[in-house]
């Protein structure tokens, strides 16, 4: 009967084969190797826990049966049991240490369970076994990236598609491990090779797209976008991704349509909202652009950024008092927020507050006080920006001269203030900050 079970098993015919075994153990219940057999026909059916409690019962009868911890180690990876398969794989190893499949599968245990350090070590006991054991370089490669060993990680991923060229897999995970290391051009040269292998991976697209852009290859990088959104255009970010890229080319108007269609597919999305009001006040669409900080509010009521910005599409509409409300809310958010100080004086002005303006720039020196050098400089290089569109600005120049002086550059904030006064020869703070100057030296 133990030969008949075996004979159908060989011509697949699983079911009749597990009568037969069960009627030799209606006979002899305690032979391990019907139980062993049992195990590789419920395991050939699919019927995983069945075929692990018919190994646990062939150890149990003989728990040196080497074969049975063997094919134990399988199922329970097949279950995703890898905590239990580790201790199969262990005792395994004891009968069969030199058996690449035992310390490859033992490494892809340990990856699943976190193990990065210790999965390394069994994955290189493959590699000494054989050097070309198909994905253990792979294996290894996504070890070594999840601890951040990128350098060794894509030496790695190299030796394996060295033998796979076409193993895309591979392909993706370098383009993505390379990307984590900044190294663009590696990346790209991974995705490029893998958009000619699947050409209809809208993945490998989106990711081509983020790293041309990075890399200041932005007709490139739109062209990808495009391509992944032909086969994939649900995707909000991609749209997001994209009205960034055509703002930085200058293209705002083709910009809104892109952060336009992310809204569509994500109504939520803040970064959106807060992007399509910046670029609409770049176009001068204030009223849109005041819309759109608004639903960002709604949604996020503490953010310092938009409040700015809101006031400043506000003084834009003329709205000056809205203004002036929506740049105190950013400083009651962020006290030393020094472009809602900025604009604030401004508005004061404008609303011909002419005290209240004066007390605003005098509180300068004490809010560019509590930043750095290099936190200094930016503003200097901030300003500078700003200055090359608008020339005629005293007061811009008025801050120039407060952060020189703070810098201990008397001579440079001399000629900031000189430069203010000209165009404002009635700007008090100016005038005070030049005759305290005009002493030291």
């Amino acid at each position: 009967m133990f030969g008949r079970a075996i004979s159908l098993s060989g011509l697949g015919d699983y079911r009749e084969s597990l009568k037969a075994f069960d009627k030799v153990l209606e006979i002899t219940p305690d032979n391990h190797k019907v139980w062993f057999g049992k195990a590789i026909i419920f395991y050939n059916l699919g019927e995983y826990q069945e075929a692990l409690k018919s190994y646990d019962k062939s150890l149990e009868l003989k728990p040196d049966y080497k074969d049975a911890w063997f094919n134990k180690c399988g199922v329970l990876m097949t279950l995703e049991k890898y905590q239990e398969a580790l201790e199969s794989f262990d005792k395994a190893l004891e009968w069969y240490p030199e058996d690449a499949y035992l310390w490859f599968e033992r490494g892809f245990a340990l990856e699943k369970l976190g193990l990065h350090n210790k999965a390394i070590a069994s994955i290189k006991k493959v590699l000494e076994l054989d050097p070309k054991y198909p994905g253990a370089q792979y294996t290894l490669a996504l070890s070594l990236s999840q601890l951040g060993e990128y350098k060794l990680a894509l030496e790695s991923f190299d030796k394996a598609l060295k033998l796979e060229p076409e193993n895309v897999d591979a392909l993706f995970n370098k383009g993505y491990f390379a990307l984590e290391a900044e190294k663009y051009p590696e990346a790209l040269k991974a995705y490029d090779k893998l958009s000619k292998l699947e050409p209809e991976n809208v993945d490998v697209w989106f990711q081509k797209g983020y790293i041309s852009k990075k890399l200041g290859k932005y007709d490139d990088a739109l062209k990808a976008y495009d391509k992944g959104l032909e086969l994939y255009p649900e995707h909000p970010t991609v749209w997001l991704n994209r009205g960034n890229l055509l703002r930085k080319l200058g293209k705002q108007q083709e910009a809104i349509k892109s952060y336009d269609k992310s809204l569509e597919l994500d109504t939520n999305a803040i970064d959106v909202w807060y992007l399509r009001g910046m670029v609409l006040g770049e176009l001068g669409k204030n009223q849109e652009a005041l819309e759109s900080y608004n639903k960002v509010l709604e949604m996020n009521s503490g953010d310092v950024k938009v409040w700015g910005n809101r006031g400043d599409v506000l003084e834009k509409l003329g709205r000056y008092q809205e203004a002036l409300e929506s740049n105190d809310k950013a400083l009651e958010l962020d006290p030393h927020n020094v472009v809602a100080w900025y604009n604030k004086c401004q508005i004061l002005e404008k609303l011909e507050k002419h005290l209240e303006s004066v007390e605003c720039y005098n509180r300068a020196p004490e809010l560019y006080s509590v930043y750095n050098q290099d936190e200094l400089q930016s503003f200097i290089d901030f300003f500078d920006d700003f200055l090359n569109t608008d020339h005629e600005d005293a007061s811009i120049w008025y801050n120039k001269s407060v952060i020189f002086q703070i810098l201990e550059n008397n001579q440079e904030a001399l000629k900031c203030l000189n430069k203010a006064l000209e165009l404002k020869p009635d700007f008090e703070p100016a005038k005070k900050a030049k005759e305290k100057i005009l002493k030291k030296l």
